[in-house]
Protein backbone atom coordinates (compact mmCIF):
# COMPACT_ATOMS: atom_id res chain seq x y z
CA UNK A 1 0.00 0.00 0.00
CA UNK A 2 1.09 3.75 -0.66
CA UNK A 3 -0.22 6.03 1.81
CA UNK A 4 -0.06 9.57 1.02
CA UNK A 5 0.82 11.94 3.41
CA UNK A 6 -1.77 14.60 2.45
CA UNK A 7 -3.48 16.06 -0.69
CA UNK A 8 -1.80 18.97 -1.99
CA UNK A 9 1.64 18.16 -0.85
CA UNK A 10 5.04 16.83 -2.62
CA UNK A 11 7.48 14.32 -1.53
CA UNK A 12 10.00 12.26 -2.72
CA UNK A 13 10.14 8.56 -2.44
CA UNK A 14 12.48 5.65 -2.88
CA UNK A 15 10.66 2.92 -2.95
CA UNK A 16 6.76 3.60 -1.22
CA UNK A 17 5.38 7.00 0.80
CA UNK A 18 5.91 4.98 4.23
CA UNK A 19 3.05 6.07 6.72
CA UNK A 20 1.34 8.81 8.22
CA UNK A 21 -2.17 10.60 8.01
CA UNK A 22 -4.34 10.58 4.42
CA UNK A 23 -5.91 7.85 2.31
CA UNK A 24 -3.98 4.83 1.14
CA UNK A 25 -3.31 3.81 -2.50
CA UNK A 26 -3.52 0.13 -3.15
CA UNK A 27 -0.13 -1.13 -5.37
CA UNK A 28 -2.61 -3.27 -7.20
CA UNK A 29 -5.47 -0.13 -7.72
CA UNK A 30 -7.84 -1.37 -10.38
CA UNK A 31 -6.58 0.01 -13.70
CA UNK A 32 -8.15 2.13 -16.11
CA UNK A 33 -6.91 0.73 -19.36
CA UNK A 34 -6.31 4.26 -20.89
CA UNK A 35 -3.63 7.29 -20.87
CA UNK A 36 -5.18 9.72 -18.21
CA UNK A 37 -6.52 13.15 -19.93
CA UNK A 38 -3.67 15.97 -18.95
CA UNK A 39 -3.35 19.02 -19.69
CA UNK A 40 -0.58 20.68 -20.99
CA UNK A 41 -0.56 17.46 -23.07
CA UNK A 42 2.85 16.21 -21.94
CA UNK A 43 2.60 12.33 -22.71
CA UNK A 44 4.51 10.42 -25.32
CA UNK A 45 7.52 13.30 -25.98
CA UNK A 46 11.24 13.94 -25.78
CA UNK A 47 12.25 16.13 -23.39
CA UNK A 48 15.27 18.24 -22.48
CA UNK A 49 17.75 16.49 -19.41
CA UNK A 50 17.50 20.17 -17.97
CA UNK A 51 13.99 21.27 -18.81
CA UNK A 52 11.59 22.85 -16.11
CA UNK A 53 9.25 20.54 -14.31
CA UNK A 54 6.36 19.66 -16.68
CA UNK A 55 3.21 20.62 -14.27
CA UNK A 56 0.22 19.66 -15.57
CA UNK A 57 -3.69 19.17 -14.88
CA UNK A 58 -5.67 16.05 -14.57
CA UNK A 59 -8.78 16.78 -16.30
CA UNK A 60 -10.69 13.33 -14.82
CA UNK A 61 -13.06 13.09 -12.66
CA UNK A 62 -12.52 12.54 -8.71
CA UNK A 63 -11.96 13.74 -5.33
CA UNK A 64 -8.49 13.20 -4.75
CA UNK A 65 -5.44 12.61 -6.92
CA UNK A 66 -2.33 11.12 -6.88
CA UNK A 67 0.84 11.12 -9.18
CA UNK A 68 4.05 8.61 -9.30
CA UNK A 69 7.11 9.92 -11.81
CA UNK A 70 9.37 7.17 -11.75
CA UNK A 71 12.43 6.35 -13.81
CA UNK A 72 14.68 3.64 -14.70
CA UNK A 73 17.20 4.79 -12.19
CA UNK A 74 16.81 6.28 -8.64
CA UNK A 75 13.99 7.38 -6.65
CA UNK A 76 10.74 8.21 -7.37
CA UNK A 77 8.52 10.94 -7.09
CA UNK A 78 5.23 11.53 -5.57
CA UNK A 79 2.97 14.22 -6.16
CA UNK A 80 -0.74 14.44 -3.88
CA UNK A 81 -3.31 16.56 -5.21
CA UNK A 82 -7.16 17.52 -4.28
CA UNK A 83 -7.55 19.74 -7.20
CA UNK A 84 -5.71 17.90 -10.02
CA UNK A 85 -3.21 20.77 -9.75
CA UNK A 86 0.22 19.05 -10.05
CA UNK A 87 3.37 20.80 -9.09
CA UNK A 88 6.43 18.90 -9.44
CA UNK A 89 9.39 19.66 -6.74
CA UNK A 90 12.35 21.45 -8.66
CA UNK A 91 14.91 19.60 -6.81
CA UNK A 92 13.31 15.89 -6.70
CA UNK A 93 12.72 16.66 -10.40
CA UNK A 94 16.09 17.55 -11.67
CA UNK A 95 17.64 14.62 -9.75
CA UNK A 96 15.18 12.65 -11.80
CA UNK A 97 16.05 14.24 -14.89
CA UNK A 98 19.42 13.39 -14.46
CA UNK A 99 19.38 9.68 -13.64
CA UNK A 100 17.68 9.36 -16.41
CA UNK A 101 19.49 10.49 -19.73
CA UNK A 102 18.60 8.46 -22.34
CA UNK A 103 16.07 6.48 -20.53
CA UNK A 104 11.97 6.09 -20.02
CA UNK A 105 9.81 8.40 -17.61
CA UNK A 106 6.83 6.91 -16.67
CA UNK A 107 4.05 9.06 -15.23
CA UNK A 108 1.05 6.95 -13.36
CA UNK A 109 -1.78 9.10 -12.40
CA UNK A 110 -4.28 7.82 -9.83
CA UNK A 111 -7.45 9.12 -9.13
CA UNK A 112 -10.12 8.92 -6.26
CA UNK A 113 -14.03 8.57 -6.47
CA UNK A 114 -16.49 6.81 -4.37
CA UNK A 115 -15.69 3.63 -4.80
CA UNK A 116 -11.77 3.88 -3.69
CA UNK A 117 -8.71 4.74 -5.98
CA UNK A 118 -7.79 4.03 -9.46
CA UNK A 119 -4.87 3.82 -12.24
CA UNK A 120 -4.50 5.17 -15.33
CA UNK A 121 -1.83 3.19 -17.81
CA UNK A 122 1.12 5.23 -17.45
CA UNK A 123 2.60 7.84 -20.06
CA UNK A 124 5.85 7.64 -21.00
CA UNK A 125 8.41 10.27 -22.11
CA UNK A 126 11.41 9.75 -22.47
CA UNK A 127 14.82 11.92 -21.27
CA UNK A 128 17.26 12.88 -24.30
CA UNK A 129 20.80 13.14 -23.47
CA UNK A 130 21.09 16.73 -25.25
CA UNK A 131 20.36 19.50 -23.74
CA UNK A 132 18.22 22.50 -24.59
CA UNK A 133 19.96 26.26 -24.89
CA UNK A 134 18.98 27.25 -21.17
CA UNK A 135 17.57 30.38 -22.10
CA UNK A 136 14.64 31.69 -24.58
CA UNK A 137 13.77 35.41 -25.45
CA UNK A 138 10.80 36.26 -26.73
CA UNK A 139 8.24 39.41 -27.40
CA UNK A 140 5.08 39.24 -24.91
CA UNK A 141 2.30 41.14 -26.18
CA UNK A 142 -1.70 41.56 -26.22
CA UNK A 143 -3.24 40.40 -29.00
CA UNK A 144 -4.09 43.46 -31.48
CA UNK A 145 -3.65 43.85 -35.10
CA UNK A 146 -2.11 47.22 -35.13
CA UNK A 147 -1.17 48.44 -31.90
CA UNK A 148 1.39 47.11 -29.85
CA UNK A 149 0.17 48.71 -26.11
CA UNK A 150 2.59 47.32 -23.40
CA UNK A 151 4.53 44.76 -25.63
CA UNK A 152 7.55 43.36 -23.46
CA UNK A 153 10.82 41.82 -24.66
CA UNK A 154 11.00 39.06 -22.22
CA UNK A 155 13.39 36.15 -21.02
CA UNK A 156 12.82 32.88 -19.11
CA UNK A 157 15.14 30.21 -18.05
CA UNK A 158 14.22 26.92 -19.23
CA UNK A 159 15.94 24.87 -16.41
CA UNK A 160 13.83 26.63 -14.13
CA UNK A 161 10.68 28.87 -13.99
CA UNK A 162 12.76 32.33 -13.36
CA UNK A 163 11.52 34.78 -16.10
CA UNK A 164 12.51 38.90 -16.58
CA UNK A 165 11.40 41.60 -18.77
CA UNK A 166 14.73 42.52 -20.88
CA UNK A 167 12.79 45.69 -22.49
CA UNK A 168 9.38 47.32 -21.56
CA UNK A 169 7.77 48.79 -24.23
CA UNK A 170 6.27 51.52 -21.68
CA UNK A 171 9.79 52.88 -20.91
CA UNK A 172 10.16 54.08 -24.71
CA UNK A 173 6.88 55.79 -24.84
CA UNK A 174 5.10 52.39 -26.17
CA UNK A 175 6.50 52.48 -29.30
CA UNK A 176 7.17 49.09 -31.05
CA UNK A 177 10.66 46.77 -29.91
CA UNK A 178 11.34 43.59 -32.47
CA UNK A 179 13.10 41.15 -34.66
CA UNK A 180 15.70 40.73 -31.70
CA UNK A 181 18.76 38.49 -32.74
CA UNK A 182 21.50 36.73 -31.60
CA UNK A 183 25.13 36.19 -32.54
CA UNK A 184 25.59 32.32 -32.18
CA UNK A 185 23.43 32.70 -29.42
CA UNK A 186 25.11 34.91 -27.63
CA UNK A 187 23.32 37.74 -25.45
CA UNK A 188 26.47 40.11 -25.57
CA UNK A 189 25.89 40.78 -29.19
CA UNK A 190 22.71 41.26 -30.20
CA UNK A 191 20.34 43.75 -32.60
CA UNK A 192 16.95 44.12 -31.82
CA UNK A 193 14.57 47.21 -34.07
CA UNK A 194 12.92 50.16 -32.61
CA UNK A 195 9.95 51.55 -34.65
CA UNK A 196 9.02 55.02 -33.29
CA UNK A 197 7.45 58.42 -34.11
CA UNK A 198 9.41 59.99 -31.42
CA UNK A 199 13.16 57.61 -31.34
CA UNK A 200 13.16 57.39 -34.95
CA UNK A 201 13.43 53.87 -36.75
CA UNK A 202 16.91 52.45 -35.56
CA UNK A 203 18.44 49.02 -35.61
CA UNK A 204 20.21 48.69 -31.82
CA UNK A 205 23.26 46.91 -31.84
CA UNK A 206 24.50 45.68 -28.45
CA UNK A 207 28.07 44.52 -28.20
CA UNK A 208 30.14 44.16 -24.88
CA UNK A 209 27.81 46.23 -22.92
CA UNK A 210 27.56 49.02 -25.18
CA UNK A 211 24.32 49.47 -27.26
CA UNK A 212 24.59 51.73 -30.27
CA UNK A 213 21.60 52.87 -32.54
CA UNK A 214 22.02 52.59 -36.40
CA UNK A 215 20.12 54.44 -39.02
CA UNK A 216 20.28 51.72 -41.70
CA UNK A 217 17.93 53.45 -44.01
CA UNK A 218 19.57 54.98 -46.91
CA UNK A 219 18.88 57.02 -49.53
CA UNK A 220 18.51 55.45 -53.05
CA UNK A 221 18.38 52.43 -51.94
CA UNK A 222 15.49 52.00 -49.38
CA UNK A 223 13.43 54.43 -47.05
CA UNK A 224 12.28 51.43 -44.67
CA UNK A 225 14.36 50.73 -41.83
CA UNK A 226 16.31 47.31 -40.77
CA UNK A 227 13.62 44.28 -40.02
CA UNK A 228 14.57 40.40 -39.67
CA UNK A 229 18.29 40.39 -39.25
CA UNK A 230 20.72 37.29 -39.41
CA UNK A 231 24.04 37.54 -37.92
CA UNK A 232 26.91 35.89 -40.08
CA UNK A 233 29.30 33.42 -38.26
CA UNK A 234 32.43 35.30 -38.30
CA UNK A 235 30.29 38.08 -35.81
CA UNK A 236 31.95 41.11 -38.40
CA UNK A 237 28.85 41.64 -40.15
CA UNK A 238 24.83 40.88 -40.54
CA UNK A 239 22.63 40.21 -43.00
CA UNK A 240 18.90 42.34 -42.73
CA UNK A 241 16.22 42.72 -44.88
CA UNK A 242 14.10 46.31 -45.61
CA UNK A 243 10.51 45.85 -45.58
CA UNK A 244 7.68 48.33 -46.75
CA UNK A 245 5.09 46.36 -44.63
CA UNK A 246 1.45 47.68 -44.11
CA UNK A 247 -1.03 45.53 -42.54
CA UNK A 248 -4.42 44.71 -43.68
CA UNK A 249 -7.89 43.59 -42.96
CA UNK A 250 -9.93 41.63 -45.03
CA UNK A 251 -13.42 40.15 -45.06
CA UNK A 252 -13.16 36.97 -47.20
CA UNK A 253 -11.32 33.84 -46.14
CA UNK A 254 -8.62 34.52 -43.53
CA UNK A 255 -8.88 38.48 -42.37
CA UNK A 256 -5.96 39.55 -41.29
CA UNK A 257 -2.51 40.32 -43.36
CA UNK A 258 0.09 41.70 -43.99
CA UNK A 259 1.42 43.30 -47.34
CA UNK A 260 4.75 43.60 -48.06
CA UNK A 261 5.15 46.72 -50.82
CA UNK A 262 8.23 46.15 -51.28
CA UNK A 263 11.46 44.31 -49.54
CA UNK A 264 15.37 43.93 -50.32
CA UNK A 265 18.67 42.78 -48.55
CA UNK A 266 21.91 44.19 -47.83
CA UNK A 267 24.62 42.99 -45.21
CA UNK A 268 25.85 45.80 -42.55
CA UNK A 269 29.53 45.58 -41.78
CA UNK A 270 30.40 46.51 -38.25
CA UNK A 271 33.85 48.02 -38.18
CA UNK A 272 34.08 50.09 -41.22
CA UNK A 273 30.04 51.22 -40.68
CA UNK A 274 29.42 50.41 -44.29
CA UNK A 275 25.98 48.62 -45.54
CA UNK A 276 26.71 46.57 -49.15
CA UNK A 277 23.98 44.43 -51.23
CA UNK A 278 24.24 43.18 -54.80
CA UNK A 279 21.76 42.22 -57.35
CA UNK A 280 20.97 38.74 -56.15
CA UNK A 281 19.81 39.67 -52.68
CA UNK A 282 18.05 43.06 -53.79
CA UNK A 283 16.43 42.98 -57.04
CA UNK A 284 13.94 45.78 -58.02
CA UNK A 285 11.86 42.95 -59.93
CA UNK A 286 11.80 40.84 -56.94
CA UNK A 287 11.06 40.98 -52.76
CA UNK A 288 13.51 39.78 -50.98
CA UNK A 289 13.07 38.96 -46.84
CA UNK A 290 14.29 36.33 -43.86
CA UNK A 291 17.65 36.24 -44.43
CA UNK A 292 19.57 33.40 -42.60
CA UNK A 293 23.21 32.64 -42.98
CA UNK A 294 24.58 28.98 -43.26
CA UNK A 295 26.83 27.83 -40.48
CA UNK A 296 29.89 28.13 -42.72
CA UNK A 297 28.91 31.48 -43.48
CA UNK A 298 29.49 30.50 -47.04
CA UNK A 299 25.90 30.88 -48.15
CA UNK A 300 22.62 33.26 -47.29
CA UNK A 301 19.77 31.74 -47.56
CA UNK A 302 16.57 33.57 -48.20
CA UNK A 303 13.04 34.14 -49.31
CA UNK A 304 12.37 35.72 -52.68
CA UNK A 305 9.11 36.66 -54.48
CA UNK A 306 7.51 38.59 -57.48
CA UNK A 307 6.31 42.49 -58.10
CA UNK A 308 3.01 41.50 -58.04
CA UNK A 309 0.07 44.20 -56.98
CA UNK A 310 -1.46 44.39 -53.70
CA UNK A 311 -5.31 42.41 -55.87
CA UNK A 312 -3.11 39.64 -55.99
CA UNK A 313 -2.09 39.49 -52.69
CA UNK A 314 -3.37 35.73 -52.50
CA UNK A 315 -0.67 34.87 -55.75
CA UNK A 316 2.59 36.36 -53.97
CA UNK A 317 4.37 33.11 -52.83
CA UNK A 318 8.18 33.24 -52.20
CA UNK A 319 10.94 30.77 -53.74
CA UNK A 320 13.45 29.51 -50.78
CA UNK A 321 16.50 30.76 -52.22
CA UNK A 322 20.44 30.62 -51.28
CA UNK A 323 22.86 32.69 -52.87
CA UNK A 324 27.03 32.05 -52.39
CA UNK A 325 29.43 34.20 -50.42
CA UNK A 326 32.82 34.44 -50.30
CA UNK A 327 33.34 36.52 -46.58
CA UNK A 328 37.16 36.98 -47.08
CA UNK A 329 36.70 38.77 -50.68
CA UNK A 330 33.20 40.05 -49.94
CA UNK A 331 32.16 38.05 -53.15
CA UNK A 332 28.79 37.33 -54.23
CA UNK A 333 28.08 34.25 -56.60
CA UNK A 334 24.71 33.65 -58.58
CA UNK A 335 21.43 32.98 -56.08
CA UNK A 336 19.74 29.45 -56.61
CA UNK A 337 16.10 28.42 -56.09
CA UNK A 338 16.11 25.55 -53.44
CA UNK A 339 11.72 25.07 -53.09
CA UNK A 340 10.20 26.57 -56.12
CA UNK A 341 6.81 28.16 -54.41
CA UNK A 342 5.36 27.22 -57.85
CA UNK A 343 6.03 23.67 -57.95
CA UNK A 344 5.11 22.90 -54.12
CA UNK A 345 2.38 25.51 -54.69
CA UNK A 346 2.92 27.39 -51.19
CA UNK A 347 5.10 30.47 -50.02
CA UNK A 348 8.46 29.54 -48.27
CA UNK A 349 9.53 31.70 -45.41
CA UNK A 350 11.42 32.02 -42.88
CA UNK A 351 14.27 29.70 -43.01
CA UNK A 352 16.70 28.79 -40.29
CA UNK A 353 19.59 26.67 -40.79
CA UNK A 354 20.85 24.25 -38.25
CA UNK A 355 24.32 24.66 -36.59
CA UNK A 356 25.85 21.43 -38.64
CA UNK A 357 24.47 23.12 -42.30
CA UNK A 358 22.74 19.86 -43.11
CA UNK A 359 19.46 20.74 -42.34
CA UNK A 360 16.57 24.50 -43.17
CA UNK A 361 13.61 24.42 -40.85
CA UNK A 362 11.20 27.14 -42.90
CA UNK A 363 7.58 27.72 -43.12
CA UNK A 364 5.28 26.65 -45.94
CA UNK A 365 2.03 28.66 -46.14
CA UNK A 366 -1.08 29.52 -49.00
CA UNK A 367 0.59 32.91 -49.59
CA UNK A 368 2.61 36.15 -48.32
CA UNK A 369 5.23 35.94 -45.70
CA UNK A 370 3.84 36.60 -42.74
CA UNK A 371 3.41 33.16 -41.72
CA UNK A 372 2.18 33.67 -38.09
CA UNK A 373 -0.68 34.89 -39.37
CA UNK A 374 -1.98 31.78 -41.82
CA UNK A 375 -3.73 28.92 -40.95
CA UNK A 376 -2.22 27.19 -43.28
CA UNK A 377 0.87 27.75 -41.83
CA UNK A 378 3.05 24.50 -41.46
CA UNK A 379 7.32 23.36 -40.48
CA UNK A 380 9.22 22.25 -43.26
CA UNK A 381 12.40 20.37 -43.34
CA UNK A 382 15.25 20.56 -46.50
CA UNK A 383 18.15 18.60 -46.66
CA UNK A 384 20.75 20.29 -47.66
CA UNK A 385 23.15 17.37 -49.29
CA UNK A 386 20.08 15.73 -50.97
CA UNK A 387 17.69 18.78 -51.59
CA UNK A 388 14.82 16.95 -50.61
CA UNK A 389 11.89 18.43 -48.55
CA UNK A 390 9.22 17.28 -46.43
CA UNK A 391 6.68 18.29 -44.00
CA UNK A 392 7.84 17.91 -40.45
CA UNK A 393 5.46 15.76 -37.96
CA UNK A 394 5.63 18.80 -35.30
CA UNK A 395 2.72 20.74 -37.35
CA UNK A 396 -1.16 20.95 -35.86
CA UNK A 397 -4.15 22.11 -37.79
CA UNK A 398 -3.67 26.03 -37.15
CA UNK A 399 -0.58 27.90 -37.40
CA UNK A 400 3.21 26.80 -36.81
CA UNK A 401 6.00 29.56 -37.67
CA UNK A 402 9.07 31.51 -36.18
CA UNK A 403 11.04 28.19 -36.24
CA UNK A 404 15.09 28.66 -34.49
CA UNK A 405 17.42 25.92 -33.69
CA UNK A 406 19.05 25.16 -30.54
CA UNK A 407 23.37 25.67 -30.15
CA UNK A 408 23.48 21.35 -30.68
CA UNK A 409 21.00 21.12 -33.68
CA UNK A 410 18.75 18.62 -31.24
CA UNK A 411 16.16 20.87 -30.75
CA UNK A 412 13.83 23.17 -33.09
CA UNK A 413 11.59 25.82 -30.91
CA UNK A 414 8.57 27.54 -32.49
CA UNK A 415 5.34 29.04 -31.91
CA UNK A 416 2.11 27.58 -32.58
CA UNK A 417 -1.56 28.24 -32.30
CA UNK A 418 -2.99 24.93 -31.63
CA UNK A 419 -4.04 25.40 -28.46
CA UNK A 420 -6.88 28.35 -28.73
CA UNK A 421 -6.43 29.04 -32.93
CA UNK A 422 -5.44 32.96 -30.97
CA UNK A 423 -2.94 33.61 -29.33
CA UNK A 424 0.48 31.78 -30.17
CA UNK A 425 2.72 29.70 -27.63
CA UNK A 426 6.39 28.63 -27.32
CA UNK A 427 7.03 24.77 -28.36
CA UNK A 428 10.08 22.31 -28.51
CA UNK A 429 10.58 19.22 -30.35
CA UNK A 430 13.47 17.04 -30.05
CA UNK A 431 15.38 16.96 -33.46
CA UNK A 432 16.87 13.73 -33.30
CA UNK A 433 20.49 12.32 -35.32
CA UNK A 434 18.50 10.54 -38.17
CA UNK A 435 16.32 13.77 -38.94
CA UNK A 436 13.00 12.38 -37.27
CA UNK A 437 11.64 15.87 -34.98
CA UNK A 438 9.34 14.51 -32.15
CA UNK A 439 6.01 15.30 -30.86
CA UNK A 440 6.00 18.74 -29.38
CA UNK A 441 5.29 20.21 -26.14
CA UNK A 442 4.66 23.81 -24.58
CA UNK A 443 6.87 26.19 -22.57
CA UNK A 444 6.32 24.73 -18.46
CA UNK A 445 5.03 26.58 -16.67
CA UNK A 446 5.18 26.35 -12.94
CA UNK A 447 1.03 27.48 -12.61
CA UNK A 448 -0.58 24.33 -14.78
CA UNK A 449 -3.84 26.21 -15.34
CA UNK A 450 -1.45 29.33 -16.74
CA UNK A 451 -2.39 29.02 -20.13
CA UNK A 452 -5.89 28.78 -19.48
CA UNK A 453 -5.95 32.59 -18.22
CA UNK A 454 -3.13 34.19 -20.29
CA UNK A 455 -4.61 36.37 -22.56
CA UNK A 456 -1.13 37.14 -24.13
CA UNK A 457 0.62 36.25 -27.28
CA UNK A 458 4.50 34.80 -27.77
CA UNK A 459 6.23 36.17 -30.59
CA UNK A 460 9.97 35.24 -32.22
CA UNK A 461 11.12 32.92 -29.65
CA UNK A 462 15.09 33.24 -29.74
CA UNK A 463 17.18 30.48 -27.90
CA UNK A 464 20.51 31.88 -26.11
CA UNK A 465 22.83 30.21 -24.23
CA UNK A 466 22.74 33.00 -21.13
CA UNK A 467 20.37 35.64 -20.20
CA UNK A 468 20.64 39.14 -21.16
CA UNK A 469 22.84 41.05 -18.84
CA UNK A 470 22.40 44.29 -20.25
CA UNK A 471 19.65 46.31 -18.01
CA UNK A 472 16.38 47.74 -18.98
CA UNK A 473 16.94 50.93 -18.00
CA UNK A 474 20.38 50.97 -20.48
CA UNK A 475 18.80 49.29 -23.02
CA UNK A 476 15.47 52.50 -22.87
CA UNK A 477 18.41 55.28 -22.21
CA UNK A 478 20.22 54.35 -25.54
CA UNK A 479 16.93 54.46 -27.38
CA UNK A 480 15.41 57.92 -25.87
CA UNK A 481 18.92 59.82 -25.43
CA UNK A 482 21.41 58.05 -27.60
CA UNK A 483 24.89 59.71 -27.59
CA UNK A 484 24.90 59.23 -31.33
CA UNK A 485 22.93 57.43 -33.93
CA UNK A 486 25.25 56.08 -36.56
CA UNK A 487 24.51 56.24 -39.84
CA UNK A 488 26.02 54.72 -42.72
CA UNK A 489 27.47 56.81 -45.65
CA UNK A 490 24.63 56.99 -48.55
CA UNK A 491 25.37 57.10 -51.89
CA UNK A 492 24.14 53.89 -53.29
CA UNK A 493 22.23 53.90 -56.48
CA UNK A 494 19.37 51.38 -56.26
CA UNK A 495 18.94 51.30 -60.00
CA UNK A 496 22.59 49.92 -60.46
CA UNK A 497 22.19 46.42 -60.89
CA UNK A 498 24.23 43.60 -62.61
CA UNK A 499 23.13 40.69 -64.84
CA UNK A 500 22.17 37.43 -62.32
CA UNK A 501 23.89 35.19 -65.01
CA UNK A 502 27.34 36.07 -63.82
CA UNK A 503 29.11 36.44 -60.49
CA UNK A 504 27.36 39.15 -58.34
CA UNK A 505 30.24 42.12 -57.54
CA UNK A 506 28.98 43.64 -53.90
CA UNK A 507 27.98 47.00 -54.22
CA UNK A 508 28.08 49.80 -51.42
CA UNK A 509 26.87 52.71 -50.37
CA UNK A 510 29.32 55.12 -49.49
CA UNK A 511 30.45 58.82 -50.20
CA UNK A 512 33.02 58.71 -53.00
Amino acid sequence: MMRLISTCCVIAMAVSLGSGCGSSIPDDAPLIARQPRISPDYSDVVIPPNIAPLNFVIEEEGDDFAVRISGESGSSVMVASMDGDIRIPERAWKTLLAQNKGKKLSIVVYVHRQGGWLRLSAIENTVAHDRIDPYVVYRWMRNLHHFHERLYLMQRSLESFEESVVLDNKSIGGECINCHTFFNGRTDMMTYQVRSGDFGLPMMLVKDDEVTPIDTRTSGFSKSPAAFTSWHPSGKLMAFSVNRVSPFEHTVGQTRGEWDNDSDLALYLVASNRVTSTSGISDPMRRETWPAWSADGKKLYFSSAPQLPFNEFRNVRYDLMQIPFDASTMEWGVPEVLVSSDKVKMSCVEPRVSPDDKWVVFCGCEYGNMACFLKSSDLHILNTQTGAHHKLDVNSELSESYPTWSRNGRWISFVSKRRDGLLSHIYFSHFDKSGKAHKPFILPQRDPRYYDSCARTYNRPELAVAPVRITGSALAKDICEPDETIEPPKSFNRANRKDVSQPLPSMEWGRQ
